[in-house]
């Protein structure tokens, strides 16, 4: 929980926090939660009521823009940590998360506390839009030459049906003469008895000579007793035919469900291999860079979204708590087993019963629920949920 906490003095509510904590038979440190001061800088600009209405009502929204951001980030990284043989917790500079909001330091020198709220949130949701749009890019590239690997792979390892054929069949057996042509033909293994008891006769070659038209079969006989090759689902038959008359058998073999593959010849099985180590050497740098660069734009990433999480804190302190500034932020990591204890001991310690918002008996955490046109989670007292792990 992020909090914000009313107080005469801001020593005072921190010191009244740590009663709140202790209450309890057995309540000791870090049982019922633990908490981490939450430090604003002195000089950030208040501006008019209006100001910080409109401010109000834009930030919860950015806010949620930029928590995607950052989990699209995380989940990128986190599926390159997988393919790179990690399965670790998501860190940002050697540190977990969550450390990053209990050890939160405003950033002076790219915030700048004196310049208006909305100018620093128009800077920090500039970067977030460029670090998607860099992710975006990042992305395409590396599924664009995962993709080309895959091609390759699907070549070379896939299936008769689909792989490249010019490491499979040995040119030697192929037949190309002024009257014959090479038919590579690819059969399904449950249908490979029906097509060698068919195939010589799939159409018939006519043919003038000197006793008049006659008729032959188009297809040379026996020239597909063996398959050239085989795999767990396919052969893949040599057929010999009349070259005037190949688009004729081309045509009746795909009509009766088979594939007829063309064949390309290359220079050498090398060439291949050195087309894979290539592309597998792209694809291994982009996933490293990727890598790389999601460690840090996360990081970036998230400390835009904990400087929104905390002018959120100081804009809804300002118009829940008035002026001048006193109150304390805190960070709350509560026990599951202490929240509805400890949310109660919280409204009865720091709720604002003179609020408008709230009635005097607004104590508990079912009632606290009860401000109208405000969140969902609402409390007599600033509170957000925070969630590092969706």
């Amino acid at each position: 929980w992020v909090v914000s906490l009313a107080e005469d003095a801001r020593n005072q509510a921190w010191m009244k926090l740590q009663s709140v904590l202790d209450q309890g038979p057995g309540s000791g440190v870090g049982e019922v939660a633990e908490a981490y001061k939450l430090e604003l800088p002195a000089g950030l600009r208040v501006g008019t009521l209006d100001s910080l209405l409109e401010l109000s009502d834009d930030l919860v929204r950015i806010s949620s823009q930029v928590d995607a951001t950052a989990s699209k980030i995380r989940r990128q990284l986190e599926d390159l940590d997988r393919e790179l043989g990690g399965a670790g917790p998501t860190v940002v500079d050697g540190r977990p998360v969550e450390s990053m909001l209990e050890s939160f330091t405003w950033d002076e020198a790219r915030h700048p506390s004196r310049r208006p709220l909305r100018e620093t949130v128009d800077c920090i949701m500039e970067a977030t839009g460029r670090l998607e749009d860099e992710l975006k890019a990042r992305s395409s590239e590396y599924t664009q030459a995962r993709q080309a690997l895959q091609q390759v792979l699907r070549r070379s390892q896939g299936s008769l049906a689909v792989r490249d054929l010019g490491g499979v069949v040995n040119p030697s057996t192929l037949m190309e003469t002024e009257n014959l042509t090479t038919l590579l033909v690819v059969v399904p293994k449950s249908g490979a008895r029906e097509f060698l008891a068919s195939y010589e006769r799939l159409v018939d070659f006519p043919y003038h000579s000197e006793e008049g038209m006659q008729r032959m079969y188009a297809v040379v006989p026996r020239c597909c007793q063996r398959p050239l090759a085989s795999d767990g689902d396919y052969n893949l038959y040599r057929l010999v035919a009349f070259s005037r008359m190949a688009d004729e058998v081309r045509q009746a073999l795909r009509e009766k469900g088979y594939q007829v593959r063309e064949y390309k010849p290359r220079e050498g099985e090398e060439d291949h291999a050195e087309e894979q180590d290539r592309l597998e050497g792209d694809v291994q740098r982009y996933r490293q860079d990727m890598s790389a660069w999601c460690s840090t734009a996360y990081g970036e990433a998230v400390g835009c979204w904990l400087h929104l999480v905390s002018i959120r804190v100081f804009v809804e302190s300002i118009l829940r708590y008035g002026l001048p500034p006193r109150f304390q932020g805190v960070v709350l990591k509560p026990n599951s087993r202490a929240e509805a204890r400890l949310r109660k001991s919280l409204a009865s310690s720091f709720g604002t019963s003179g609020a408008v918002h709230w009635k005097d008996s607004a104590l508990s955490a079912d009632d606290s629920k009860a401000g109208p046109g405000m969140d969902n989670e609402t409390f007599p007292y600033i509170s957000f949920t925070v969630d590092f792990k969706k």
